[in-house]
């Protein structure tokens, strides 16, 4: 047997619980003016038919499921069982839905609500705000989120200057738009105070889906779990906006004065020690692989990662890492890395602090490590600021000066005798300091005899000058190596 659902108005879970459902056999013959129907409508009832609904079904407007069979032939009490098993897994399907909805609006999350009505709808869903920027995208078909943060052009304008797009802004309920225009067919608005305050929109690719009734009836369950969502967020922004820590950290990245007072009494109400550690990482986001903007990742990381606190910051997303949550970055990081490579992101971290004060320079380390890693042609996910503050440091300094300029004197001299005698003094220098000026650890380095090693580090001093007494002068050498690096074809020659 093959049951198809062809309807199922007033549905949602109640039906079954508040209607009597008649199954009628395959024979029965309807009439407009027959008992059967008069009982059926008085009494509220829903039909089970075994067939297309008969017109008088139709023109009553009684609620119907049609079960079409192929073998028509079987028993009476065949059809019933299959039946009845059909509309029971039928309800268990949207009495499961119904309570992953309520789950989603009591943990205040779109992406939720949105991932759990996907299988409901068989399309995919976008939830944008009122500047169409995406809160949250779920669904196989991700072709129309345009950049990655906000809806299309074409479909934004359409939508700003379709007359009945216009009239439709008033609908409190799901609505449909002009059929072959665009694949955003299914809509429904959300208000806040008056005022549009997000729109929830089902794509169709192939413009050629026909919605009933039903469907425009459970877009409605769906859109007003939105509205209690978005009331939820709205009315603790209202509460909490003055006391919220990340009200605290974005005065600070903005540069505002904040009392040493408020500082202390924002950090108390979150559990937050004076002497707590955290970090700041600078997440990767945009693009159409990612599916939607910087609300979703907050959004999503703030469910998923308990002591993290996404902040949106200039069109990314920044991430404050509690030391009470995760005591080594590395324990942070083995969570988080699967998300982000499942998402084709990367993240720049900073280092520690105790300072919330510091918030600002962290961010800027967090960029700036992410922008290193955005540049390594690697598969690397993730880049600490402190594994490239000595790059940091000397791109600061080469912007006012050449690297060439900025070299130890002692590594030139080598660097000169080398291209003159055709030695190699300058590798030998490099392998000796980063083997911690120990000869014999050099010398295995090198495959050369200790000897040879001997001799050619009283060669690094009579030719070079070196003192490896002195430690600013090896500092100096060791940052000269960085500047080398930096530059294409090794050190600049100066410019005529």
């Amino acid at each position: 047997a093959e049951m198809a659902l062809f309807d199922f108005m007033l549905l949602g879970t109640e039906a079954f619980r508040k209607e009597i459902l008649v199954v009628v056999s395959p024979d029965k013959v309807f009439e407009p003016d027959a008992g059967l129907m008069k009982g059926i409508i008085d009494a509220g009832a829903s039909l089970c038919i075994f067939d297309a609904p008969p017109r008088a079904v139709i023109e009553a407007q009684t609620p119907y499921i049609s079960c079409v069979y192929r073998d028509k032939t079987a028993p009476d009490e065949f059809l019933f069982s299959q039946a009845l098993k059909s509309l029971r897994t039928i309800f268990l399907k949207y009495e499961n839905w119904q309570q992953a909805v309520i789950r989603a609006v009591q943990n205040c999350s779109y992406q939720q609500l949105l991932d759990v009505s996907v299988p409901i709808f068989d399309a995919t869903f976008y939830l944008t705000g009122d500047d169409m920027e995406f809160i949250a995208v779920s669904g196989n078909s991700l072709k129309y989120i345009g950049d990655g943060v906000r809806m299309p052009p074409e479909i934004i304008n359409y939508l700003k200057s379709d007359p009945g797009t216009v009239k439709a802004l008033a609908n409190r309920a799901a609505y449909l738009l002009p059929p072959g225009l665009l694949p955003a067919r299914l809509n429904y608005n959300v208000f806040y105070n008056g005022t549009l305050a997000a729109r929830l929109t089902v794509m169709d690719e192939l413009h050629s889906r026909e919605y009933s009734a039903s469907e425009l009836k459970l877009m409605d369950i769906v859109g007003e779990a939105v509205s209690i969502i978005r009331r939820q967020h709205r009315t603790g922004d209202d509460t909490a906006a003055d006391r919220d820590i990340v009200s605290l950290i974005t005065s600070i990245l903005s540069g505002e004065s904040v009392s040493h007072s408020c500082i202390e009494s924002v950090l108390a109400r979150n559990g937050w020690s004076a002497s707590e550690e955290y970090s700041v990482g600078c997440l990767s986001t945009g693009g159409p692989s990612h599916g939607s903007g910087t609300t979703y990742y907050c959004d999503y990381i703030e469910k998923n990662f308990p002591g993290v606190i996404p902040i949106r910051w200039n069109g990314a997303v920044l991430l404050v890492i509690r030391g009470s949550a995760y005591a080594a970055q590395n324990d942070f990081l083995s969570k988080f890395v699967p998300f982000m490579t499942a998402r084709d992101l990367k993240l720049g971290l900073s280092v520690t602090s105790t300072d919330i004060q510091h918030a600002v320079y962290l961010a800027r380390q967090a960029e700036s490590a992410l922008s290193h890693v955005m540049k390594a042609e690697s598969e690397r996910r993730c880049q600490s600021f402190s594994d490239c503050a000595v790059e940091y440091i000397l791109q600061r300094g080469v912007s006012e000066m050449l690297p060439e300029m900025l070299c130890a004197e002692e590594l030139l001299r080598l660097k000169r005798y080398d291209e003159a005698n055709g030695s190699d003094y300058v590798t030998t220098l490099r392998c000796y300091l980063s083997n911690n000026m120990n000869a014999v650890a050099t010398s295995k380095a090198l495959f050369i005899h200790h000897a040879t090693m001997v001799y050619r580090i009283k060669r690094l001093k009579e030719i070079g000058g070196i003192d490896f007494s002195n430690i600013d002068k090896l500092a100096h050498l060791v940052l000269s190596f960085h500047l080398m690096e930096m530059q294409p074809e090794g050190i600049n020659k100066p410019k005529k």
